[in-house]
């Protein structure tokens, strides 16, 4: 039976669930009106969230930390589900970092070989059209 004092926290990022975590005491994120703290018993809520730490705290007092891109927030009762583009977890925030460091680099790796890409396919496509177009003439 769950604790009435408890709320269930899960983290959700396109790829998976980053954190699923049923007995979490209070939480605080950012949102674009600045810090703002959840408890069990506050009202239902949604709101978006600005890139930040969330922190949240278990049932036997330890803080836990999760770096957030922007995403969305909603509680609904004892439940809190956050969704955003990037999320990285960790219970102490010198690991936190480093793994941003990490996560952020290989961003960086995808998205050069992705603007590799997109620009081969302009090259390409800019290539067909002239080809296309001077065989109309």
């Amino acid at each position: 039976m769950k604790n009435t004092d408890q709320i269930t926290l899960v983290v959700n990022i396109p790829e998976r669930v980053v954190l699923r975590d049923e007995q979490v005491v209070r939480l605080v994120v950012q949102t674009p009106s600045g810090s703002y703290g959840i408890w069990p018993h506050r009202l239902d809520l949604v709101t978006p969230l600005r890139p930040g730490i969330l922190t949240y705290e278990d049932h036997q007092g330890l803080e836990h930390y999760i770096a957030l891109d922007e995403g969305i927030l909603l509680k609904s009762g004892l439940s809190v589900q956050v969704s955003a583009r990037r999320a990285v977890a960790s219970d102490d925030l010198d690991t936190l970092r480093d793994r941003l460091e990490s996560a952020l680099k290989t961003v960086s790796e995808q998205e050069l070989q992705t603007r590799q890409i997109l620009m081969k396919f302009e090259d390409d496509f800019i290539r067909l059209y002239h080809e296309v177009h001077h065989v109309k003439s």
